[in-house]
């Protein structure tokens, strides 16, 4: 039986899409990444806007029984206008007139500038560095998605966000019908907050393009933040100009409430426009998953230390070891200077003086020693936290499963990550004690004072080491839960520095590991509460080890 073949047909090579032809193909895929992202971070991003806008909101309610007459905020426009109270607050315009709006802006917007510069860097760098790090982004890119599509996505989602909460803060505050908070003042007061985002969306956009990691990117864009907050504070405290070099500054200008000036906002978006743009460019310039400046290349042998469980562990956190160390060196002296000025600044002020007088001790100092440690516990416990839930970053990368099948074990492979943050623990706070007292030990005629600032320090390494148990226990269990242990931190910073001047309940500190520390020097020495709390957290450090041991990667 004869059979016949049809003939050979010429196969033509594949076309892309229609969707991807023309001149706009780099995009493609945008507005799907983007709702990608919105429904990856709905609970994230519902947590940094309601303690944004709400904790404004919040604080803004209580500012009419705070300084209630007219007698009552000149005597804090005295106390604000000293070079030390410009520091903390901003441009010393706003003394001018200082009714409610004008307070509300001085000692707000730089506050809340540096918790939106977070933010908006950490998003940026979530859905950019961090896919690229974990290999997501080379399957996103297989499909039909353009060369800067996934950028696009990242600083459309974090200008989005940045624009709801300055949208909330506006028709908040301007609901809320407080005198002086008028409307136009609340528009503007609630754009600066976008404006000031938007500039670091920009920032962010042009780190992930210098840096491989998605760690050294993230520190180095919250460093720049805190780097703006230190040049705001400088410039306005010598009132020299060197906060026009600073995004948070240029929001300050703006001055709402006061003279609502709208024109430094442009600099805010024209920064973040620019940057985004370079950002975008510089993009084409590099390999997916590599940086403008390639790693370092190691030597040709491990050292002896890199062979063992804690040397690598201690390598790996080594750049935040040296960052956090120099950022608590840096914070302790910034507050050193106003030790022997403290008295003086509250004085007057009734909040403050109440809020002082409710911590208790022999002397303005020791109290103020109080308020202060407890945030600079705060920034301890960020890096012992982080040092932890470093092992759930490496499993996400997928570093892990090639770990722990060769040499290590996963109980020595976490144990390592615990113990570095156990023992860094004391050693951050006892830096930013040493900070403290280089530039404030001469402010004070109290022979005893470095004892009492590293006492002071000292005393809250309990607090931080529960976090580390709490950390240990979330990555031993439930890896996906850790954003609770960022949130617990947060309220246990915002109990600890709003809770004496809201005068907050005491059971309200009692929700957090801090509010147990004992209250040295204000108070005597209590060994009880430390001891509980160390015993907790090695209970807590136990059962993390022993449900990472049982569980899955990746679970």
């Amino acid at each position: 039986m004869m059979t016949t073949t049809a003939p050979a047909r010429t196969l033509t090579p594949l076309q892309p899409p229609r969707a991807v032809r023309g001149p706009s193909h780099a995009l493609v895929g945008t507005g799907a990444l983007l709702r990608t992202a919105l429904r990856r971070d709905f609970v994230r991003t519902i947590c940094w806007i309601i303690g944004i806008a709400g904790g404004t909101l919040g604080l803004a309610v209580t500012f009419p029984a705070l300084y209630e007459t007219e007698a009552d905020r000149q005597v804090v426009a005295q106390t604000m206008g000293t070079p030390a109270g410009l520091a903390f607050t901003g441009p010393i315009e706003y003394l001018r007139d200082y009714t409610l709006g004008s307070i509300l802006s001085h000692q707000m917007i730089g506050f809340t500038g540096v918790l939106i510069g977070i933010m908006s860097v950490l998003l940026v760098i979530r859905h950019t560095r961090t896919e690229e790090e974990t290999g997501r982004a080379e399957l996103t890119r297989a499909g039909t998605v353009g060369r800067h599509a996934p950028l696009s996505a990242a600083v459309a989602e974090a200008v989005l966000v940045n624009v709801i909460i300055g949208a909330l803060i506006a028709a908040g505050l301007g609901v809320l019908a407080i005198d002086s908070v008028d409307w136009p003042g609340s528009i503007l007061y609630g754009a600066v907050h976008a404006g000031i985002g938007i500039a670091f969306v920009g920032c962010a956009a042009f780190i992930v393009q210098i840096f491989q990691s998605s760690r050294t990117a993230g520190e180095i864009g919250i460093g720049l933040v805190l780097v703006a907050y230190a040049l705001r504070a400088a410039g306005d405290s010598a009132d020299n100009g060197v906060a026009w070099a600073s995004p948070i500054g240029w929001g300050q200008r703006t001055y709402p409430y006061l003279d609502n000036d709208w024109w430094p906002l442009a600099l805010c978006l024209g920064a973040g426009a620019v940057l985004s743009l370079v950002g975008a460019w510089l993009s084409t310039r590099r390999d997916v998953a590599s940086g403008l400046v390639s790693a370092r290349p190691g030597r040709p042998r491990a050292s002896r230390a890199l062979t063992t469980p804690g040397g690598f562990a201690l390598r790996l956190l080594r750049p935040s070891i040296i960052a956090y160390a120099f950022a608590l060196i840096a914070f302790g002296a910034m507050y050193g200077p106003f030790l022997g000025d403290v008295e003086d600044m509250i004085a007057g002020v009734d909040v403050i003086e109440g809020a002082v007088s409710s911590i208790g001790g022999a002397s303005v100092v020791e109290s103020f020693l109080v308020m202060v440690m407890s945030i600079i516990a705060i920034l301890a416990a960020v890096f012992c936290i982080g040092a932890v839930l470093r092992i759930k970053g490496e499993e996400e990368k997928g570093c892990s499963e090639a770990l722990l099948a060769n040499w290590q074990s996963r109980m020595t492979w976490m144990s390592s990550h615990v113990l570095i943050a156990l023992v860094a623990a004391p050693i951050m706070l006892a830096l930013a004690a040493i900070g403290m007292s280089a530039l404030g030990a001469g402010t004070v005629d109290d022979p005893g004072i470095v004892g009492k600032i590293f006492a002071a320090a000292l005393v809250y390494t309990s607090g931080v080491l529960v976090f580390v148990g709490l950390a240990a226990l979330v990555v031993g269990w439930a890896p996906r839960l850790s954003i609770a242990v960022w949130l617990l931190l947060g309220y246990a910073g915002f109990t600890g520095y709003f809770g004496p001047i809201l005068q907050l309940d005491e059971w309200t500190a009692k929700l957090s590991p801090f509010g147990y520390v004992p209250r040295v020097p204000a108070d005597d020495m209590e060994w009880l509460p430390v001891i509980l709390l160390a015993l907790a957290a090695g209970v807590l450090v136990i059962a993390g080890l022993i449900g990472y041991r049982r569980r899955n990667l990746h679970g």
